[in-house]
């Protein structure tokens, strides 16, 4: 437009002076295509019968060329210096997104970072604590490296949100100290990892309030695994905090910075130590922290093996709509026929077998709840768990319809004296050995996508009752007899397809 403008007043200047014109403009057609380096002037009609008046036109264009590439350059070294770095300069990076961790999760929350800026990790490592909408899980790293930039701290994040930069040398750590960028700009400042030991005691809060509860459904208070367990370890009532997860869902960052409604903290909170013989009642149950910490105890660091777990648990006992079967075994011709075939086959290698043939009979409970449809597994990899220095974990033998009794033995007696990596992974059914500890029966927990887990109890002498009496002969007789548990996922399988299961693994154990 400034050129245009330029060339008019020159045009009209020239046609005052001289009174009249040559030859008239047949066609003009200026197009413009500027660039960082070039201005160029696509086409040009214009028709002039004086060529000192076209010689002129053309030393204006060159002017403004000249003046249009210095801007340009202008502007770009505007640009260099606010960011401080092109990102062509930075060495060879990875930008790490916020990953989607379960199929329902649209984003996250950072509850804590476990590394710090320029600290390296390894693969598998756990870099941070994320609350999904299930459940609260790390996020472990893919490869080796080191962290070069935090771009988001404890907060929510959705999924695809750049949350780190990493490389893969020490020295490289330092070209991304002055970082940053647009997808990081609104979010909150990184926090150094902070420590999970507990302060000390708070004294429970009692609060005057009536107002709603916004993040409910009813009565119903929408809140994640971890602040949950925040908000009892420090007595923060539930209902007058204001979410700020997903669907105002309350996660561990709102306890622990006391996100208070705006509502509800009208005044400063009048705080009340609660005596053990009077508790103090609110609206929702006060739990007094003091109380419970007025003796000795120890806090224990938890392993990577017993978060996963416990995190899996918990999402499968509030999801999974569980229903249980339970069955007696007389087990006198099992262990008769562990006696002929070989003393080191134990009791629960073959349990093992029989639960693996009994699928094969009862394919149905071999399966996987997947929304909109149910998957059936060909081969039966069954988990086993055991005991280990980290707690309970649980291997798993893979296809054990193709193995035989030794096989399996030899696998499990693996098991208890180390767990291989190879070794950890998820099965189509799960089998506890609960009968070391003597138990009588247990009803697990059936662990998604598994649709069955079946327990077992102790082995104990029983009477019953004899099955083919004579004339003159006891109608009893004691017999070893073992406590079978099956717990079902009922969208997968309903109550008769359970009890079909159990029966015919009853038919071959006894």
């Amino acid at each position: 437009i400034i050129i245009n403008s330029i060339k008019t007043l020159i045009m009209i200047g020239m046609l005052t002076m001289r009174g009249n014109i040559a030859s008239t403009i047949q066609r003009k057609s200026l197009k413009l295509n500027c660039n960082r380096n070039s201005l160029i002037i696509c086409q040009r009609n214009l028709c002039f019968s004086n060529r000192n008046e076209i010689n002129l036109i053309n030393h204006v264009d060159r002017l403004c060329i000249i003046t249009m590439k210095k801007s340009l350059i202008s502007i770009q070294s505007s640009r260099f210096h606010s960011s401080g770095k092109l990102s062509m300069s930075l060495p060879s990076h990875k930008v790490v997104p916020m990953p989607s961790l379960s199929p329902t999760m649209e984003a996250g929350s950072i509850a804590n970072w476990l590394l710090k800026e320029g600290d390296k990790f390894e693969a598998g490592q756990a870099i941070c604590e994320v609350e999904t909408d299930k459940a609260t899980v790390t996020y472990d790293a893919t490869d080796d490296g080191y962290i070069a930039k935090i771009l988001v701290g404890t907060g929510e994040v959705k999924v695809g949100q750049p949350l780190m930069i990493t490389v893969e040398e020490a020295s490289e750590v330092s070209a991304f100290k002055d970082y940053s960028s647009s997808s990081a700009s609104s979010s909150p400042t990184p926090t150094a990892p902070t420590s999970a030991t507990p302060g000390p005691a708070p004294v429970a809060t009692v609060f005057s309030s009536s107002s709603p509860l916004s993040p409910s459904f009813g009565d119903r208070i929408f809140v994640s695994p971890l602040a949950k367990k925040l908000s009892k370890e420090t007595g923060i009532v539930l209902n007058q905090i204001q979410g700020s997860g997903p669907n105002n869902r309350i996660v561990a960052n709102d306890i622990l910075t006391k996100n208070y409604k705006p509502n509800a903290v009208t005044s400063a909170p009048k705080e009340v130590v609660a005596p053990v013989a009077s508790p103090v009642v609110a609206s929702t149950p006060v739990i007094n922290t003091s109380v419970f910490s007025a003796g000795i105890y120890q806090d224990f660091t938890t392993t990577e093996i017993h978060r996963e777990l416990a995190n899996r648990f918990t999402y499968a006992k509030q999801v999974v709509p569980h229903y249980y079967l339970s069955v007696e075994l007389n087990l006198s011709a099992l262990i008769k026929l562990r006696d002929d075939l070989n003393s080191n086959i134990s009791v629960l290698d073959l349990l093992i077998k029989a639960t693996a043939l009994a699928v094969k009979q009862v394919p149905d409970v071999n399966g996987s709840w997947m929304e909109t449809f149910v998957r059936r597994y060909e081969q039966v990899d069954i988990n086993v768990v055991v005991g280990s220095g980290d707690g309970l974990v649980t291997p798993v033998i893979r296809d054990v319809n193709s193995k035989g009794l030794i096989s399996i033995a030899k696998e499990i007696s693996s098991f208890h004296e180390s767990i291989s990596p190879g070794s950890i992974g998820i099965g189509t059914f799960t089998v506890h050995n609960l009968g070391i500890y003597g138990i009588i029966s247990a009803a697990p927990i059936v662990l998604p996508p598994q649709a069955c887990a079946l327990a077992f109890g102790s082995i104990n002498d029983t009477v019953i009752p004899k099955t083919n009496s004579k004339d003159g002969e006891d109608n009893w007789t004691v017999a070893p007899v073992l406590t079978a548990t099956l717990s079902c996922d009922h969208r997968v399988i309903d109550g008769a397809v359970g009890a079909q299961y159990l029966q015919a693994f009853k038919t071959i154990v006894e």
